[in-house]
């Protein structure tokens, strides 16, 4: 979990810089981050994904099971449908570890959204303040509302386009922008 961080980090910051600069392609936003903030502006985050990746791969991969065992054992419909538990086993155990990384995930997105560190030095520096500012749910709604709005500008970029409400291959994080905003709802 933790080592896909060396991929992950740097497209997750790729997909929110291409969305806040409104640049056309993923190329265009190395580029500019590149030449802004140096290489090593690309792993900004890296950390805060670093602990998110962990902390989903061992929660998930380590509650799937158990929960699916517990249906199988548990519950008389789940004895005689394996894959039926299977599938809610994994969707608990995803869901549970969804919950304990997003609080990370919203620090880690505040950090890669401010690159150059004016508001937020450091995603653990973020997480404190969206926790000041919010309350305990200042995270879950911060996070939601970002997607909300990147959803819109997905959408109206789309439009203006000729696409309608279409998402179309190669659109940076549209489709897992879309994913998170139903997951947050």
């Amino acid at each position: 979990g933790a080592a896909s961080s060396v991929l992950y980090s740097p497209v997750d910051l790729v997909v929110i810089q291409q969305q806040k600069l409104g640049l056309d392609s993923p190329g265009a936003t190395i580029s500019a981050i590149v030449k802004e903030h140096g290489a090593a502006g690309m792993m900004r985050g890296f950390w805060s994904c670093v602990g998110r990746e962990a902390i989903y791969t061992a929660g998930y991969l380590g509650l799937a099971p158990i929960a699916k065992d517990y249906l199988t054992s548990n519950v008389e419909y789940f004895k005689s449908n394996e894959l039926a538990a299977s599938i809610v086993g994994s969707s608990i155990g995803g869901t549970v570890a969804a919950v304990l990384t997003h609080p990370v995930d919203t620090s880690k997105t505040c950090a890669q959204s401010d690159i150059a560190g004016v508001k937020y030095p450091n995603a653990r520096t973020a997480l404190g303040m969206v926790y000041k500012e919010g309350g305990d749910q200042g995270a879950v709604r911060r996070r939601s509302g970002e997607d909300r709005a990147s959803v819109r500008r997905v959408l109206h970029h789309q439009q203006h386009q000729g696409g309608g409400d279409r998402l179309e291959d190669g659109q940076g994080g549209g489709v897992s922008v879309v994913v998170g905003s139903v997951i947050d709802v």
